[in-house]
């Protein structure tokens, strides 16, 4: 795969004066980065504001159907890849052999009987980590605290698979 966006409809014009959630920005830098890293372009695909849940399969709609359509995506998480699975569907799009999708969520992935693969964020092994520092910090104020990484985990599914693949099965 070589176009490869980063999904987010919850991402707008309104962020400027509303901010949205760190991880909007934290895992668009993130996909920015592997990206440059491979020697491809990095895009990002979002509304001119925050969308309804509503008008998203509508805005996945019109961008899946592009010429410059991507062959695989990945989506802030299962909120924006659900939308986009519908759209594709509707348009004939065979997943994963005409486009792939991956997103993030967290420990209890929404969408996954669709078989979508799915980058799990932690968050139980995040709040047990977050408590722990906090403790830390109470007993010994003055001393700075390290940042923790709390790796995540992947669920695969069946909706990613190289371009043009029909090895692929969606359901």
């Amino acid at each position: 795969h070589r176009n490869i966006p980063y999904v987010n409809h919850c991402y707008g014009s309104n962020e400027q004066t509303q901010p949205g959630h760190y991880s909007s920005i934290d895992r668009y830098e993130g996909y920015a980065k592997v990206l440059r890293d491979a020697g491809l372009t990095p895009r990002f695909i979002h509304g001119q504001r925050t969308l309804e849940r509503s008008e998203c399969v509508a805005f996945s709609r019109q961008w899946l159907a592009d010429a410059d359509r991507p062959t695989a995506l990945l989506t802030h998480d299962m909120s924006i890849a659900l939308p986009i699975y519908a759209a594709a569907q509707s348009l004939g799009l065979r997943i994963p052999e005409d486009i792939s999708i991956l997103s993030f969520d967290t420990d209890l992935p929404r969408g996954h009987d669709l078989g979508i693969d799915v980058l799990v964020v932690p968050e139980y092994a995040e709040g047990k980590a977050a408590v722990e520092m906090l403790i830390q910090k109470i007993a010994r104020s003055r001393v700075p605290l390290s940042p923790q990484v709390i790796p995540m985990s992947f669920t695969p599914g069946r909706t990613c698979a190289p371009p043009g693949s029909s090895t692929g099965t969606a359901p």
